[in-house]
């Protein structure tokens, strides 16, 4: 069989072709399949959020959209010697127009999906929904169960443990 592991458990140094892997990935029943790619998703996701709150998350090349966008400053930051192609740094005004959650989305969002909670804050009165997120692996090894939190105009994500220590309490929809 196709094995990536070492009889001590560790990943083989010499791997099978990513060809071969793939078409035994694509032989498996597609339950099978679906629960990899799950699994691998939820992986991910976990990955780039620790990355997020860690503050080393590269988005990469990415459209940035405003309601408006000024150019302040622009220096060039390397001249190639041959051709004389310029590289410049650009330093941007950005403009964004808050959009708040309303209360007919919220509850729309709280009625699809079944883990979510509705929560008020006993100190700033203010509300949100506990939604489900990624666990994340601790340097030691152990899982930090994390919840997000959509607010009116942002959102947050909070280790469950952590969350127990803020004001934020389960509300009803009459709060």
């Amino acid at each position: 069989g196709l094995s990536l592991t070492t009889d001590e458990g560790g990943v083989r140094d010499e791997l099978p072709p990513i060809t071969t892997w793939l078409n035994r990935l694509l032989a498996l029943r597609i339950e099978t399949q679906n629960l990899l790619f799950e699994v691998f998703e939820q992986l991910m996701t976990a990955k780039v959020e620790g990355a997020i709150a860690a503050g080393n998350y590269d988005k990469g090349l990415e459209t940035i959209t405003a309601e408006s966008i000024v150019v302040t400053d622009r220096r060039t930051v390397y001249s190639h010697p041959v051709s004389g192609a310029q590289s410049h740094v650009l330093t941007v005004a950005r403009k964004d127009r808050i959009r708040p959650l309303g209360l007919i989305d919220a509850l729309a969002i709280v009625r699809a999906e079944p883990q979510s909670v509705l929560l008020v804050n006993t100190r700033s009165n203010r509300a949100a929904i506990r939604l489900p997120t990624a666990s994340l692996m601790l340097d030691d090894g152990t899982i930090e169960h994390r919840v997000r939190l959509l607010r009116p105009t942002d959102e947050l994500r909070f280790g469950l443990d952590a969350l127990a220590e803020t004001h934020w309490e389960p509300a009803d929809r009459r709060q």
